[in-house]
C-alpha cells in the first residue's frame, strides 16, 4: 500500500511539474526564438545546402554541402574540396550525408554513391570506394542515416536493395547479409541505430536487435496502428531512430513519432499538434539526453512521460525547411537549411528571453506584465505615446509614477501613477497661472521626506503635492533660450531635500541647491577625473554610498562620480564592458548594476568591477537597445527595450555559463606563410591540432598560431592566453585576440600551451600543448662543434708552433732594433747640441757680464737655460710637434743673439693643425735648422731660414727652407778647410727615421731639394720632412 501511494504521489508530482513547466513555456510563446548566429557563404561556407553536420570529440563542427566539406571552429571554415588528379582530396564535392564514428572518423557519402572516410584529427583521407576489396559497396548504400556502429567497432550499412554490409576496419573485411540471411523473413529494413552495444534494425513490421555476431537477440513486433514503416515507393525514406536516456526508442516516421516505452514494454504513437500534422519534422538529442522535436515553426521537448511540450516558437526567418540538424555539447541547435546556410539557436536558457513588441515598449509592459486593463491605457496619455517619452519612478509609498517627457506645452499635466494593476490620473492643478503654458516633465525624483519632484525640459524644478495635487513650478536653475535649448534633462536625483543632481542629454551634469540657489556645472574635458561625455542618459544613486553616483553616457562608458571630490572614474570596453554607450543604469536587490547598451546588456559589480555580458545569443531579442527603454518592477525584475523587442528578467535567476570548452590550434604560419596540413607547402604530415611535436630548422623560427575555443554561442566573449615555455616566463593574456605570434625563436626545445575561457569569462580546464623544437644550424650541432674543436685544436697547435718560431725571430729582430736604438740614442744624446755652440754661448754670457750688459746677459742666459731644460725634458721616444718647434725656436733665438742681424729665422704654422696631437721623434727638426745656419747662411754672410708646417690629408709636412750657398758650395768649402764643428746631425736624423719607420705603424720620409736660379746657380736648400698620421 505504501509503495502504491508512493508511486501515486510521484505521478502526481510529475504531472504538476509538467503543468507548471508547460505554463512557463506557453508564457514564453509570446516571443519567437531567433538564431543568434547565421552562417552562409559570406562566412566561408562553400555552399548553402547543408546535407549533414557532426561534431567531433575535440569540438570541431563538420559540415557537408553540395560543394565540398567544411570544418568550423567558431571563427572560420577550413574547406576540403575535390581536386582532379590529387588523391589526397575528396572523391567528390556533392555530399549527401555524414556519419561520425566513435574513433572520430567521418564517413562521407556522396551523391555518386562513393564513400570516403576522413580522420578528423589528422585530416587523413581514406577512399573506401577505391579500395579493391571494399569498393564493391559503391552506389549500394541507402541515402540518409544508414550507418551504425556496434560495440566491437564493426560498421553496419543499409543497402538500397535490402540487406546490410558489415565492415570490420581491423581486419579490413566486408560481409554482406541479406534480410533472409539475418532471419528477417519479409521484413524490409528501413532504419538502423546502435542500441546498448548491439544494432537495432527498423523494419516494416518489427524492431530487431542483432549482436556483433550477426545473431538476432530480440524481436519487438509493432503493436500500433498501421504498423508498416517500409514504403516500397519511397525506398530512400529516412526512418531516423534515437534512444532516450532511459532506454526507450523513438522512431521518426512520416507525420508521427513512434515510441517504444522501455519500462512499459509497449509501443505507442506520439502525434504532432494538429496544425503540424502534415508538416515534416526532425528529432534530436542533446548531451543530457533531452529529446527535441523541431517543426518548421516551433520547437517542442519530450517530457519524461513522453508528451510533446511546446518550448519556443521559431521566428519567421527560421521557417526555411531544415535538411540536417544536431545539438552540440554546449546546447546549441544547428539547423542546416536548403539553401539558407546554418542557423544557430541556443537551447540552454540563461534566464533571459526576448519579447517582440505588440504595440510599444511601455504599453506592452503595462498590459502584459503589470496587467493594466486596455481601458486604462486608452484613457491615458500613454495610449499611442512615442515610447522614447516614457519616464517612470517607484516612490517610497509603493506607487509607480509615470510621466511623458517632451518639450510640448500642456494644459493638463501628463503625470499619473500605477497601483494595484490600475492607472490613476490625479486631479493636478497649478499653484498659479502662467502667461505661457507649462511643459511636460522630463525626469522624476523623490526627496528624503518623500516629496515628489520633477524637472521639465527647460530646467524648472517642479514640486508635486501628492495630497492636495497642487503643482508648483519654480524658476529655472539657469537661463536658457527656450527656442534653441539643447540641454534636455535625462535624469534627476535628490540628496536630502534640497540637493538636486540633474543629468542632461547634451550638457553634462548639474548640481543645484534649491534653498541656497547654488549651482555647479560639470562638463566633459580631456582631463583626468573629468566627465568623458556631456551626453548622460541615466543616473543612479549608489545603494551603499550617498557620495557616489553611477551615470550612463553616450560613448563615454559607465561613470562613477564622487560627489565629495567631484571626480569621475570611467569604465569602458577596455575594462570589459561590451560597449561604451550606456543607455540605462539600474540596481538589483544584491546591489549589482544592470546596464543596457548597443551591444546587449551587462551586469557590473560595484565592489570588484566584474562584468558579465549578455547578447542575443543568450536569449535577448536583439543586441541594440534604446534610450529611455528601461523599467524596474516592484518585485525586483528588470526590463530593457531594444530595437526589435524587449526583455523582462529576474537578476537572481540569470544562470552562469559552466561549459568547459576545448581549445584547439586551427592554423600555423611559418615566416608569415600559412603552413597547416592541407596547404601546398606544409612541412607537416597531419593537422596541426593532432600533432604532439613539431621540428623546424633554425631559419623557420617566426611562428604564428591561430587558436579557437570550441564553444559556439558567443565567440566574441571568449578570451585567450598562451605561453611558450622556455621562451615566456608567464602567461600572455591576449584578451579576445586568438593569435599567438613569436619572432626569432632561438634554437632549443619549447612547449606551447594555450587556454581559453567560456562565454562567462571562466578559464577552461582544457589546455592544448604542443612541443616545438627549433633545430640549430649545422655549425651549432654537436658533431660539427666536436669536429670543429678538433680541427681548431690542430690549427692552433700548428699556429702556436709557427708563432713560437715567428716570436723568436721577432725577438731577435727586436733585440737588434733595441741595440741599434740604444746606440742611436747615445749618439743623439751626444749630438743633441754642438759642444762648440755651448762653449760659445757660455763665452757670450761671460762677455756680456764683463761688459756690464746685464740685461742682455740675463735674456741670453734665460733663453739658454730654457733650451737646455727642453733638451733634458724631451728624452722620451716621441714628443709633440709643438715641443719640437719650441726647442727649435729657442735654438734660433740663441744663434740670433750670437750672430745678430746676419741670421733671420721665421716659423709659419697652419692654425688648423693641432700641434699637440702630432707625435714626432725629439730633435728631428733642429739638426736641419742648425745645418742650414752653419753650412748655408753663415758662409753666405747672412740669410734667412723659414720653417713651414702644413697638412695634406693624413700627413704633416715640415719644410725647412734657407737662402744659403747650397749643398754643393758647402761641400767644396768643407773640403778646403777643416771645420771646427763636425756635424753628424743629418746622418743621425736619417738613422732615427729609419728606425721609427721600422717599429711604427706610420711612415715618415725626408726629401732634400737644391734650389737654383734660372741660370742654374744655387740659391739655397729645402728640406721636406713628412709624417703620416692615423685618420
Amino acid at each position: 500500500m505504501q509503495l502504491s501511494f508512493g508511486l501515486f504521489l510521484k505521478s502526481r508530482l510529475l504531472q504538476l511539474f509538467v503543468v507548471v513547466w508547460t505554463l512557463q513555456t506557453v508564457k514564453a510563446q509570446d516571443s519567437a526564438i531567433k538564431p543568434f548566429n547565421k552562417l552562409s557563404i559570406t562566412d566561408g561556407l562553400p555552399q548553402s545546402f547543408i546535407s549533414g553536420m557532426a561534431q567531433d570529440s575535440v569540438g570541431f563542427v563538420w559540415v557537408g554541402t553540395r560543394d565540398g566539406l567544411a570544418r568550423y571552429d567558431g571563427k572560420k571554415f577550413k574547406l576540403f574540396m575535390h581536386k582532379q588528379g590529387d588523391t589526397a582530396t575528396l572523391s567528390n564535392n556533392i555530399i549527401e550525408s555524414l556519419f561520425l564514428d566513435s574513433r572520430d572518423h567521418l564517413w562521407i557519402l556522396y551523391e555518386t554513391g562513393e564513400i570516403d572516410i576522413l580522420n578528423t584529427r589528422t585530416e587523413h583521407l581514406f577512399h573506401l570506394s577505391k579500395d579493391p576489396v571494399l569498393g564493391i559497396i559503391t552506389g549500394m548504400i541507402k541515402p540518409g542515416k544508414s550507418i551504425a556502429e556496434d560495440k566491437s567497432g564493426n560498421f553496419w550499412l543499409i543497402t538500397t536493395n535490402g540487406g546490410v554490409f558489415v565492415y570490420n576496419p581491423r581486419k579490413i573485411s566486408l560481409r554482406f547479409f541479406s534480410e533472409q540471411k539475418l532471419g528477417l523473413s519479409q521484413n524490409s529494413i528501413t532504419g538502423i541505430f546502435p542500441h546498448e552495444g548491439s544494432i537495432g534494425l527498423v523494419t516494416d513490421k518489427a524492431l530487431f536487435f542483432i549482436n556483433d555476431k550477426q545473431e538476432i537477440i530480440q524481436t519487438l513486433p509493432y503493436t500500433f496502428n498501421n504498423p508498416h514503416l517500409y514504403d516500397s515507393t519511397r525506398p530512400w525514406k529516412d526512418t531516423y531512430t534515437i534512444t532516450t536516456k532511459n532506454g526507450s526508442i523513438l522512431i521518426r516516421d512520416l507525420h508521427r513519432l513512434i515510441l517504444y516505452d522501455n519500462q512499459a514494454k509497449q509501443f505507442k504513437e506520439i502525434l504532432p499538434p494538429s496544425k503540424y500534422k502534415e508538416e515534416d519534422y526532425h528529432i534530436a538529442k542533446d548531451e543530457q539526453g533531452q529529446v527535441i522535436v523541431i517543426f518548421p515553426q516551433y520547437i517542442y521537448t519530450l517530457s519524461n512521460d513522453y508528451k510533446l511540450i511546446p518550448w519556443r516558437m521559431l521566428s519567421r526567418e527560421n521557417n526555411s525547411s531544415a535538411i540536417s540538424l544536431f545539438v552540440d555539447r554546449s546546447g546549441i541547435l544547428w539547423l542546416g537549411g536548403n539553401g539558407s546556410g546554418i542557423q544557430l539557436i541556443n537551447l540552454r536558457s540563461s534566464g533571459l528571453t526576448g519579447i517582440s513588441y505588440t504595440k510599444s515598449y511601455h504599453e506592452d509592459l503595462l498590459k502584459k506584465y503589470l496587467h493594466v486593463p486596455d481601458a486604462d491605457i486608452r484613457k491615458s496619455f500613454l495610449d499611442g505615446m512615442y515610447p522614447y517619452y516614457f519616464r517612470s519612478l517607484k516612490s517610497s509609498d509603493g506607487k509607480i509614477w509615470i510621466s511623458k517627457s517632451t518639450r510640448e506645452t500642456t494644459e493638463k499635466l501628463s503625470l499619473l501613477y500605477y497601483k494595484d494593476a490600475h492607472l490613476v490620473y490625479p486631479p493636478w492643478h497649478y499653484s498659479e497661472s502662467f502667461e505661457n503654458l507649462p511643459v511636460e516633465i522630463n525626469a522624476l525624483a523623490e526627496s528624503a521626506s518623500g516629496k515628489l519632484w520633477g524637472m521639465d525640459f527647460f530646467l524648472h524644478p517642479v514640486l508635486f503635492n501628492t495630497v492636495s495635487w497642487e503643482v508648483t513650478i519654480y524658476p529655472a536653475i539657469i537661463k536658457i533660450n527656450h527656442q534653441y535649448n539643447t540641454t534636455s534633462v535625462s535624469s534627476l536625483l535628490i540628496d536630502g531635500e534640497d540637493n538636486f543632481w540633474i543629468g542632461t542629454a547634451f550638457d553634462g551634469l548639474f548640481y543645484y541647491n534649491h534653498t541656497r540657489k547654488q549651482l555647479k556645472h560639470f562638463t566633459a574635458a580631456d582631463l583626468p577625473g573629468s566627465l568623458p561625455s556631456n551626453q548622460l542618459m541615466s543616473m543612479l544613486q549608489d545603494p551603499d554610498s550617498s557620495n557616489i553616483l553611477w551615470i550612463g553616457s553616450l560613448g563615454g562608458g559607465l561613470i562613477r562620480f564622487n560627489k565629495q571630490t567631484e571626480k569621475c572614474q570611467t569604465f569602458t570596453i577596455n575594462d570589459g564592458l561590451p560597449n561604451n554607450t550606456i543607455y540605462a543604469v539600474l540596481a538589483d536587490q544584491q546591489g549589482n548594476l544592470w546596464c543596457s547598451t548597443n551591444k546587449g546588456i551587462f551586469s557590473f559589480g560595484r565592489k570588484n568591477y566584474a562584468v558579465r555580458s549578455f547578447s542575443s545569443s543568450d536569449g535577448l531579442p536583439c543586441d541594440e537597445f534604446n534610450r529611455y527603454h528601461y523599467f524596474q518592477f516592484p518585485d525586483g525584475r528588470i526590463s530593457f527595450g531594444g530595437i526589435e523587442g524587449f526583455t523582462v528578467f529576474s537578476p537572481d535567476q540569470i544562470s552562469n555559463d559552466s561549459f568547459q570548452p576545448n581549445v584547439a590550434l586551427t592554423g600555423i604560419s611559418i615566416n608569415n606563410k600559412a603552413k597547416d596540413f592541407g596547404f601546398g607547402e606544409s612541412p607537416f604530415s597531419a593537422a596541426i591540432n593532432s600533432l604532439q611535436e613539431i621540428r623546424l630548422p633554425y631559419d623557420q623560427n617566426f611562428l604564428s598560431f591561430e587558436m579557437a575555443a570550441l564553444q559556439y554561442n558567443n565567440t566574441q566573449r571568449q578570451q585567450y592566453r598562451y605561453m611558450l615555455e622556455g621562451f615566456d616566463k608567464q602567461w600572455v593574456y591576449a584578451g579576445t585576440n586568438s593569435n599567438a605570434t613569436y619572432t626569432n625563436i632561438p634554437p632549443g626545445n619549447y612547449q606551447l600551451k594555450i587556454n581559453a575561457t567560456n562565454t562567462a569569462g571562466t578559464w577552461s580546464n582544457h589546455f592544448k600543448n604542443l612541443k616545438i623544437e627549433i633545430q640549430p644550424p649545422f655549425w651549432k650541432t654537436n658533431w660539427f662543434i666536436i669536429t670543429a674543436i678538433a680541427l681548431l685544436t690542430g690549427i692552433i697547435y700548428l699556429a702556436v708552433l709557427l708563432r713560437i718560431k715567428y716570436v723568436r725571430k721577432e725577438e731577435q729582430q727586436f733585440a737588434n732594433f733595441e741595440k741599434q736604438a740604444t746606440t742611436l740614442k747615445e749618439q743623439a744624446l751626444r749630438a743633441q747640441m754642438n759642444p762648440h755652440f755651448i762653449f760659445n754661448c757660455l763665452n757670450s754670457i761671460k762677455s756680456l757680464i764683463q761688459e756690464d750688459r746685464k740685461k742682455e746677459a740675463i735674456i741670453y742666459l734665460t733663453t739658454f737655460s730654457r733650451l737646455i731644460r727642453n733638451q733634458l725634458n724631451n728624452a722620451q721616444e716621441l714628443i709633440s710637434l709643438h715641443s719640437e718647434l719650441e726647442t727649435c725656436k729657442l735654438y734660433t733665438q740663441l744663434e740670433a743673439l750670437r750672430f745678430g742681424e746676419a741670421i733671420t729665422c721665421n716659423f709659419e704654422v697652419n692654425s688648423n693643425i693641432d700641434l699637440f696631437s702630432v707625435q714626432v721623434p725629439p730633435l728631428i727638426l733642429q739638426p736641419f735648422i742648425e745645418n742650414a745656419i752653419w753650412h748655408g747662411i753663415l758662409p753666405n754672410n747672412g740669410g734667412c731660414v723659414t720653417v713651414t708646417i702644413s697638412q695634406q690629408s693624413n700627413q704633416i709636412n715640415c719644410v725647412i727652407d734657407d737662402d744659403g750657398i747650397g749643398r754643393k758650395r758647402s761641400l767644396k768649402s768643407k773640403s778646403k778647410e777643416m771645420s771646427s764643428h763636425e756635424s753628424k746631425g743629418m746622418q743621425l736624423v736619417q738613422n732615427r727615421l729609419n728606425l721609427y719607420n721600422a717599429v711604427s705603424r706610420y711612415g715618415s720620409s725626408i726629401d732634400v731639394i737644391d734650389k737654383t736660379d734660372e741660370e742654374g746657380n744655387a740659391t739655397g736648400t729645402q728640406i721636406i720632412l713628412t709624417f703620416k698620421q692615423e685618420q
